[in-house]
């Protein structure tokens, strides 16, 4: 994304943050110098001096974001014009129709698998991170994830309830060329994650639709994460997918917790974009 050059000077500060998404892109503007002005266990506020351009394309990237379960607030000094303010959303309304295509030519997904899908690049870059270890992909839906773990080299069982998806899901393997690493299972995913035998448990939980909450997501709520563990001790880690607002504090209770790892989009209108975050657990 580019900007023109503006003389009016605007500070921004933003937080609560949580640690694990201060050193990454999101506040990635043209160079800018972001300072910590505060830090404390609700999280990190930092401050950076803006141009009114990049002021306003980061408020509007921002509005009604969370992190951690923390609803993020910008502050911008002196505040920003209406008229600067519509022309960000407008700028991020075009460019969101502009987003790099997320699957290859023939995939096959309904329309939920539109939306739940990962983005080729970022499924194989969490396939990346298990170096080549097996996988239970417990309700792998269409297969987005299932074919990262295998295109990064790692042997997969897929499991799926519904007959509809699991039949993409095989379709969707072939088209990325790598049918021989996934066993694919119809049934249901608690009796297979009881069963063990894999190095690496991976749930991507459903999150609700686009209407899931992008400022607290209640952990809670997702009975295929719960699940799963409960069936921990018989992996070397389990992994989960979730939104970046999800309230991770909710997690304190279960010990093993490595570092979040955030996620963001590949194209040139969401680079700067958390598309989600994964949460790993080691219990070995």
């Amino acid at each position: 994304m580019s900007y023109t050059a503006s003389v009016a000077g605007h500070r921004v500060t933003v937080g609560p943050l949580p640690e694990w998404i201060v050193d990454t892109s999101l506040l990635c503007c043209l160079g800018a110098k972001w300072v910590t002005v505060e830090a404390s266990h609700a999280g990190i506020w930092q401050r950076a001096e803006l141009a009114r351009e990049v002021a306003a394309d980061l408020a509007e990237r921002l509005r009604g974001q969370g992190f951690a379960g923390l609803e993020l607030s910008v502050v911008v000094d002196p505040p920003l014009a209406r008229g600067v303010v519509r022309g960000a959303r407008l700028t991020a309304a075009r460019g969101r129709r502009k987003r790099t295509q997320a699957w290859r030519s023939g995939v096959r997904l309904d329309g939920e698998g539109k939306f739940s899908w990962t983005a080729d690049d970022l499924a194989l870059s969490i396939g990346e991170l298990a170096e080549g270890r097996s996988v239970l992909d417990a309700g792998c839906g269409a297969g987005g994830n299932t074919i990262g773990f295998a295109r990064a080299g790692s042997s997969v069982m897929a499991v799926e309830q519904d007959r509809a998806r699991i039949d993409m899901a095989i379709h969707n393997v072939g088209i990325y060329g790598v049918r021989d690493q996934v066993q694919f299972v119809l049934g249901d995913a608690a009796r297979e994650m009881n069963r063990g035998g894999r190095d690496i448990l991976f749930v991507d939980p459903p999150w609700g639709g686009e209407s899931y909450d992008r400022k607290c997501f209640d952990l809670s709520s997702l009975s295929l994460f719960q699940m799963a563990m409960d069936c921990r001790g018989s992996y070397e880690e389990v992994w989960a997918k979730f939104p970046a607002s999800a309230d991770t504090r909710q997690l304190a209770k279960f010990p093993g917790q490595l570092p979040p790892v955030a996620f963001f989009g590949t194209g040139p209108s969401d680079c700067f974009r958390v598309k989600f975050v994964l949460i790993r657990f080691r219990t070995i």
